[in-house]
């Protein structure tokens, strides 16, 4: 009986035994494992702190210049980067027609696309011969249409505008009433300070962002928006009385010549 027992305590003895020689090194794979965990929960957080997360539509399909862009023809697409991405304003995208073409995962830019407002009841095709549009410009060259003083002061008269058609002796460009008489304000002022002139100003690509129209028409033109019915209210953000009179002051100074007589009165 006693050996029994003996026997008894010797294979419990050798089974704590077994156990613990097992236990050690799993304890040391445990052991093993979590020092891995630590180092790469680490290395997370670090690539997290470096890594920026960004999301982006792109095109799901090629596209063309004048295309209606549907929203369900983008894809989202997330992705990371180390280095710092300037706001592509791409998740704004709305519904609109494509400024340039546009190819299967090309990234698109809300710039890229412009709202379809149709067009204005005044809009008309007029030809002008005194912008200096190179002859390079094309038809459908997205250029603004500006005009420089002699004295260094440079305004926009116009923008987003495109040829229809050219001839030997001006181009075409549609524009508005508004736009008309903001026009031929500029080629007024031309007429008055030698050295003026009216110029186009090309975009170097097809998304970037309109300019905006900053030109002070002159006083003739400003009262002729009073009571002319084609223009309502729409010239009258740009007839600034402060502005032009500092821009004639300006030219009078550096030309002693102003709209008006060939001498400055006295205020």
């Amino acid at each position: 009986m006693a050996l029994i027992r003996q026997k008894k305590k010797n294979l419990i003895a050798s089974a704590l035994i077994g156990a613990v020689a097992a236990i050690i090194p799993l304890g040391a794979v445990l052991f093993g494992v979590w020092g891995k965990y630590i180092s790469l929960d680490k290395k997370y957080n670090e690539w997290r702190r470096e890594y920026k997360k960004y999301t982006v539509y792109v095109a799901s399909e090629d596209k063309g210049k004048g295309d209606i862009l549907e929203t369900n023809e983008l894809n989202t697409v997330t992705f990371y980067s180390k280095e710092i991405i300037s706001d592509t304003d791409s998740k704004n995208v709305k519904r609109g027609i494509l400024r340039q073409d546009i190819t299967e995962g090309m990234l698109v830019t809300s710039s890229m696309v412009y709202e379809d407002t149709g067009i204005e009841d005044n809009l008309r095709t007029y030809m002008f011969d005194y912008i200096q549009i190179p002859d390079s410009v094309k038809k459908g060259d997205v250029f603004d249409i500006r005009i420089s003083f002699p004295n260094g002061e440079d305004y926009i008269v116009a923008v987003g505008k495109t040829i229809q058609d050219r001839t030997d002796t001006g181009v075409f460009i549609n524009a508005t009433e508004k736009e008309l008489l903001m026009i031929s304000s500029a080629y007024v002022d031309t007429t008055i300070y030698r050295g003026a002139k009216i110029y186009a100003s090309i975009y170097v690509t097809g998304y970037q962002e309109m300019s905006v129209v900053n030109y002070p028409v002159n006083m003739y033109v400003t009262e002729l928006s009073d009571w002319n019915p084609n223009i309502v209210d729409e010239l009258k953000e740009f007839s600034d009385t402060e502005k032009r009179h500092k821009l004639e002051s300006n030219l009078y100074e550096f030309m002693g010549t102003y709209m008006g007589s060939g001498e400055m009165e006295e205020e």
